[in-house]
């Protein structure tokens, strides 16, 4: 693999473990913390959260396609989902400080509009959020969702395409919904309005991250073990996207088919070795 492309993965890799680390941490925080149960996502069906997921994502595409001069919409719908993502990891630092420091947090964003600064306020945006909705759903939940999802991404991507037009959509509006990262790391101090597509950089979709993030979550309900396993699954099953990537012709493709795999995989090996 040429020396580009395995930055590119190990920053992939690293990414990922991140955000998932964290959702561990929170999970372990609040099982002693009783009084953060109410912060907690209601549990929810698989119906419901595919159900969600299409209405939001119709929704995103037709204010795409309505408001393609406006960008204050797009970057407040960016702004309050990390926000509240990283109100909670501030909740379990200083419950009555949470609000304040995530308000310092996402300004940074803007604030400093690096790359670096973007991935690191995305990710704990996404582990917030993640770990919200896992810990208050059911691992089988999960399972039928990234299932499920996998199949649209591959439909979404290869099929009608809609993803792709999404994706460059907002990337147009300046408002990116991914983690950037660059061939060199030097580049991750470069200004957000110099990033595109192919200079360089890649970018992996909060969706992948946050997807596998929120059944790590879910499988911590079942022990810590489970939530490792599935982890490390869906940690080999973005490898393998990104190796795909490398040896492929640098074209938009679904990560989450394997990272799906490798996260349900992961956490059935362990069960089953646990004795289930």
């Amino acid at each position: 693999m040429p020396k580009k492309q395995l930055i590119l993965t190990l920053e992939t890799i690293a990414s990922l473990l991140i955000v998932e680390i964290l959702v561990l941490v929170i999970g372990i925080r609040i099982e002693t913390l009783s009084v953060l149960s109410g912060v907690l996502a209601p549990a929810i069906t698989a119906q419901q959260f595919l159900f969600t997921f299409l209405i939001s994502t119709a929704l995103l595409l037709f204010l795409i396609k309505t408001l393609r001069r406006q960008r204050i919409i797009f970057e407040v719908l960016f702004i309050i989902s990390v926000l509240l993502g990283v109100w909670l990891i501030f909740t379990l630092i200083s419950p009555s400080a949470a609000f304040i420091l995530a308000l310092v947090t996402v300004a940074l964003r803007y604030i400093f509009p690096l790359v670096i600064i973007q991935n690191i306020v995305l990710m704990l945006g996404i582990a917030g959020i993640a770990a919200a909705l896992g810990l208050a759903t059911p691992w089988q939940t999960m399972a039928i969702v990234l299932a499920a999802l996998a199949v649209y991404d591959i439909i979404a991507v290869y099929g009608t395409r809609h993803m792709v037009a999404m994706f460059r959509g907002l990337l147009e509006k300046g408002v990116i919904f991914a983690l950037v990262l660059p061939d060199k790391p030097t580049m991750f101090f470069n200004p957000l309005n110099k990033v595109q597509p192919g200079a360089g950089f890649f970018f992996l979709g909060s969706g992948d991250v946050a997807l596998p993030a929120i059944f790590v979550a879910s499988a911590f309900r079942e022990g810590f073990g489970p939530a490792i396993g599935a982890a490390v699954g869906s940690v080999i099953g973005l490898a393998l996207t990104t190796t795909l990537f490398a040896w492929g012709k640098k074209r938009p493709m679904p990560a989450l088919p394997p990272i799906s795999l490798g996260t349900i995989l992961g956490f059935f090996v362990v069960k089953l070795f646990s004795g289930f």
